[in-house]
């Protein structure tokens, strides 16, 4: 991992630098939508987390038209 993280262009070609975008996406899921996960089963928690998504993406695309 070390290697990997050496200098600029492996981080790039690794695409560790744009872990700031997975944050920020992270953050506003849980803001705009709440952090908790209803769902019991690993299963139903997974299909909480997929319908978030949508959610947060279709908000994304309303705000758009806007």
């Amino acid at each position: 991992m070390k290697k990997r993280l050496k200098n600029k262009q492996s981080r790039k070609r690794c695409g560790y630098t744009q872990r700031w975008q997975v944050e920020t996406t992270a953050s506003m899921l849980k803001r705009n939508l709440g952090s908790a996960l209803r769902g019991k089963s690993k299963q139903s928690r997974e299909h909480d987390m997929l319908l978030k998504v949508l959610t947060h993406n279709i908000m994304l695309l309303a705000a758009d038209d806007d």
